[in-house]
């Protein structure tokens, strides 16, 4: 305003009775005593939260452990199967482990597994005969299966604790607009 006439201008007195209204505002959320308690009540559910993804994972962990270890298992069956039954006179998978012992065995076909199911396939390990590269091309498209279904958990879980983070800020400025209203009902 022009000339020194803003004290006749409604907008001053507006502008006014809104900076004090706002600080009125922030002295009841500021001296709540439930504001306390939703911090404390907060970082709680967001601990909760942490470790509900923490045995998720671990959970996904384990299952996955266990599927390399009953597919190792099962190729090796499969493989002495076909050496036992002469479906192919070609050199086999189980014939680099005999004489070994029955924990380096396990060990070698986990580790087969793990490299066959995440399709890393380092080359170290792999099928000698046609009938175990069919086995093992069915085996890494049920690999890349199961990396998708991973992938996917994970994804899910990422979004959870992002929308539980939303979720709170949405619930702590609707906790501070219940407040507000307690104490302007309270004198009622």
């Amino acid at each position: 305003m022009k000339h020194g006439y803003e004290l006749l201008d409604k907008r001053t007195y507006k502008k006014q009775l809104h900076n004090t209204q706002k600080k009125r505002i922030a002295k009841m959320v500021a001296k709540d005593p439930l504001s306390d308690e939703q911090v404390i009540d907060s970082a709680k559910m967001s601990q909760i939260m942490l470790l509900t993804q923490i045995i998720r994972v671990i959970h996904l962990i384990v299952n996955i452990t266990f599927l390399s270890y009953f597919t190792g298992l099962a190729w090796y069956i499969i493989s002495e199967a076909t050496k036992s039954s002469g479906i192919d006179k070609d050199e086999h998978f189980v014939d680099g482990f005999e004489g070994k012992p029955v924990e380096e065995t396990t060990v070698a076909l986990v580790y087969f597994t793990f490299t066959t199911l995440t399709t890393v396939g380092l080359g170290d390990l792999h099928p000698k005969n046609n009938t175990e590269r069919i086995m093992c091309s069915f085996t890494m498209l049920f690999g890349v299966m199961c990396t998708s279904v991973l992938m996917d958990n994970f994804s899910k879980m990422l979004n959870e604790l992002k929308n539980f983070n939303r979720n709170y800020d949405e619930s702590a400025a609707f906790n501070k607009f219940i407040n507000t209203l307690k104490h302007f009902n309270a004198d009622q």
